[in-house]
C-alpha cells in the first residue's frame, strides 16, 4: 500500500518490520531479497525519523546475521548498534544491541562475555517502565546464568503483564511466548 502512494516513510517502516519478522522466524531466505531495497530507502531517508530508521535497520541486520548463524558479523553489527543508540540516548535499541551481541558471543563460545553483556542489558532496562523489554533481557540472561533474585523479579513482572492483558487469547499467547512459560 505504501508503494502504491509512494509514501517513503511508511515503506521504510514496513520494510524494516518485515526484516525483523522474518529474522525472528528464521526466514532468512525471505528477508535477503528485501535487504538491499530497505538499505537504499534508509540511506536516502531524512527528516525526523531518519536516525530512528538507521537504528531499526541496524537491529534488523543484526537479527538477520544471528538467524544466518553469522556470529562474528552479528557481534560487529551489534557493537555499531550499541554505539549509535548510546549517541542518540535510545535505551531500547541499546538493549537490543547488547542482546544481539551477547547471543552472538554466546554462540561463539564466549559465554562469560555474553553473560556480562546480558547483565548490563538487564541493569539498563530496569531504568525503563517497559516490562516487556525487561522480560526479554531477563529471560535471555536466565537462559545462560541462573539467578534466583532475577527469576523472582521476572516472575513478578510477567504476572503483572498477565493481569494487565484484556482477554484470554492475549494471555494465552503471552504465556506461550519464548521464555515466558518457564517464568509462570
Amino acid at each position: 500500500m505504501s508503494r502504491s502512494v509512494r509514501w517513503l516513510q511508511s515503506e521504510i517502516s514496513a520494510g524494516i518490520d518485515l526484516l525483523l519478522n522474518f529474522a525472528a522466524h528464521g526466514e532468512v531466505s525471505r528477508a535477503e531479497p528485501l535487504v538491499d531495497e530497505v538499505a537504499r530507502a534508509v540511506a536516502v531517508s531524512q527528516g525526523a525519523h531518519g536516525w530512528l530508521w538507521r537504528m531499526r535497520f541496524a537491529t534488523a541486520k543484526g537479527e538477520l546475521a544471528l538467524a544466518r548463524g553469522a556470529w562474528e558479523e552479528a557481534a560487529i553489527l551489534a557493537k555499531d548498534l550499541i554505539a549509535q543508540s548510546r549517541r542518540m540516548g535510545r535505551v531500547k535499541y541499546q538493549a537490543r544491541g547488547l542482546e544481539i551481541r551477547a547471543r552472538a558471543l554466546g554462540a561463539l563460545g564466549r559465554t562469560h562475555e555474553a553473560i556480562i553483556l546480558l547483565q548490563n542489558e538487564v541493569d539498563l532496562v530496569r531504568t525503563t517502565t517497559d516490562p516487556a523489554l525487561f522480560l526479554r533481557a531477563a529471560t535471555a540472561l536466565l537462559s545462560l546464568a541462573g539467578d534466583d533474585a532475577l527469576l523472582a523479579e521476572a516472575q513478578v513482572r510477567a504476572q503483572a503483564i498477565v493481569q494487565a492483558l484484556p482477554d484470554e487469547n492475549l494471555i494465552r499467547h503471552f504465556l506461550h511466548a519464548e521464555g515466558i512459560a518457564a517464568l509462570i
